[in-house]
């Protein structure tokens, strides 16, 4: 036992550490283990220089299990492994400079200043083995690289290591370079996010600097880097789709190398510019691919701590799929989220079922959508509209496919006096809606309205409007659709 690490240990305490660690291990919030209190206990006997002959795991063992007859060196190894693990609980925690976690580098920066040669090593190792397997690559996983670089380079110091003259300097500092670059882009891509959010400029000095820097010395292999690096740009020309592309590529391949905020946050910015960059024709399937992103990040960052969505995402992801035809996917979304938006908002149980009428819409079975439809019960104005449009759709495509004069009269019927309501509901809100959201449902309406009347003059004209990128259209793709239907008769 006398070799051990877990006396190299205690024999560089001073008395009064060796005290503070006595009550530390009595103390039930780190340790409730009464046999590793009792190994301390015999270990102590022997202090400060722990070089007696009686110091071994025999004496130990009886002195722990005066009756037992088990193995005494296997019990005693795993004691002792579970002392050590404490102790070095103990120096992190009374011996820490880097923050409140108990970190590796703290313990490196102890052995060093205590010249512990063989503890050094064993740490070292476990420590460069955990930061390897480290998942998730944020400020603190490159700190802690940078800590752990810089005690090996006093470590080598100490040890004269020959094979090393410059004691690993330069390695040193190039990790202490990409720390300081993870953190420099970090706080950039904060401010230009922020000057974009609040439309407020102000200046960034070094940033052209730091980024020629980046690229000419090849920081770039770092994948972190990279995503914050093209991050940056993209703020700073979020209208360039190619180095959009770029960057939603990188996001996607290196994401889960970011804390589940930042990569909700990336996420974020990255649908935000993708609005702006692309029309209509290309932003669903823009969107539908950032959506199955978010979806599958295996942190949930579609959803709150808690595991709930936010009613409008919900709604825009249906949405999205439903205008490309993806029926299957938004089924099973809808099929999987039942219960799963935020419950204390009043909109999300009428969103869910609207939702849940839009699927049933598009897989025509126009009776339940119906039904669904009619029993949303809310005061929100805009799922109200967005209820109106979805009856309006059902009983016009109902018409479409009734096979006898009788059902067509009745479903005409029906179509009309929703449209009619639609129209007598949107001139009483009118006052409680924008101008565009109020034009858009009205042109619905009206369009609808040629749509079953069926004059082939008009609908062509209607599809030229509708098609037009830069106009503000309501469900513009179900309309496309009905007008493709009508044009192939």
């Amino acid at each position: 036992m006398k070799n051990t690490s877990l006396i190299e240990v205690l024999r560089v305490l001073t008395p009064e550490e060796t005290q503070k660690l006595h009550h530390f291990l009595r103390c039930k919030a780190f340790n409730n283990n009464r046999r590793v209190v009792q190994l301390f206990d015999f270990v102590c006997q022997y202090a400060p220089d722990y070089e007696h002959d009686d110091l071994c795991d025999e004496n130990a063992f009886r002195y722990i299990n005066p009756d037992a007859k088990s193995d005494a060196i296997a019990f005693i190894t795993k004691l002792r492994n579970r002392l050590l693990e404490l102790v070095e609980d103990f120096i992190g925690i009374f011996f820490r400079a880097s923050g409140n976690r108990v970190n590796d580098s703290d313990l490196l920066a102890f052995c060093n200043e205590r010249k512990l040669d063989k503890s050094y090593q064993r740490i070292h190792k476990r420590s460069t083995k955990a930061l390897q397997n480290t998942t998730v690559h944020d400020e603190w996983y490159y700190f802690e690289q940078f800590q752990c670089a810089k005690a090996h380079t006093e470590y080598l110091s100490w040890v004269e290591d020959k094979q090393h003259p410059d004691h690993a300097f330069p390695q040193m500092l190039k990790v202490f370079d990409t720390y300081y670059i993870v953190n420099k882009l970090y706080f950039f891509w904060h401010c230009l996010n922020l000057q974009q959010i609040t439309q407020v400029r102000f200046e960034l000095p070094l940033i052209e600097e730091l980024l020629d820097h980046i690229v000419q010395q090849d920081y770039l292999q770092e994948p972190v880097i990279q995503i914050w690096y093209d991050l940056v740009l993209l703020l700073r020309s979020p209208k360039d789709e190619m180095l959009y592309q770029k960057t939603k590529a990188n996001y996607a391949r290196y994401a889960k190398l970011l804390r589940t905020a930042d990569r909700t946050a990336n996420y974020t910015l990255i649908e935000n510019i993708a609005s702006s960059i692309f029309d209509y024709r290309q932003l669903r399937q823009e969107l539908f691919d950032l959506y199955k992103l978010k979806m599958a990040d295996p942190d949930g960052i579609a959803y709150f701590k808690n595991g709930y969505m936010q009613p409008t995402s919900f709604s825009n992801m249906v949405a999205v799929a439903l205008a490309l035809n993806e029926i299957a996917w938004a089924a099973a979304l809808v099929q999987s989220h039942k219960g799963r938006l935020v419950p204390n908002n009043p909109n999300s149980q009428p969103t869910y079922e609207l939702s849940k009428a839009l699927v049933l819409l598009a897989q025509k079975n126009y009776d339940e959508s119906l039904s669904i439809a009619y029993s949303i019960n809310t005061t929100n104005v805009m799922i109200k509209i967005s209820r109106y449009r979805c009856l309006i759709k059902v009983y016009y495509e109902m018409l479409q496919q009734a096979t006898n004069n009788k059902t067509a009269l009745r479903l005409l019927d029906s179509l009309n006096n929703e449209i009619n309501n639609f129209s007598v509901f949107l001139t009483t809100n009118k006052d409680k809606l924008s101008a565009s959201i109020l034009q858009q449902n009205r042109n619905f309406n009206n369009w609808v309205n040629k749509l079953h009347k069926g004059i082939r003059a008009d609908i062509v004209a209607l599809e030229q409007k509708i098609a037009d990128p830069h106009e503000l259209i309501v469900d513009r793709f179900w309309l496309l659709a009905r007008i493709k239907e009508c044009l192939s008769v």
